[in-house]
């Protein structure tokens, strides 16, 4: 039994195993384990950003401009990092 991390030029061997798109779009590194040449067990391990946390003071909410400025002001800060978008 072995376990590495699977080359992108192997991914093809996933398909039967149901590889998501999330997880294609998400550009993941895929940790497979392998006995005799066969696939036994996979994990995909994902760097990517991800907005969370979502709040606006009650008297606020129905006012609108704070969840635009909100939005702006944090997809600026994600702009800072390279990885792709959850």
């Amino acid at each position: 039994m072995i376990a590495r991390v699977l080359p992108r030029e192997e991914y093809g061997r996933l398909e039967k195993l149901g590889v998501t798109e999330w997880q294609e779009c998400a550009s993941p590194e895929i940790v497979v384990v392998e006995e005799d040449g066969k696939i036994i067990a996979r994990m995909s391990v994902l760097r990517l950003t991800h907005l969370e946390g979502l709040w606006i003071a009650p008297e606020h909410r129905k006012k609108g401009g704070s969840l635009r400025a909100l939005l702006c002001a944090a997809t600026e800060v994600a702009k800072r990092w390279p990885e792709r978008w959850a």
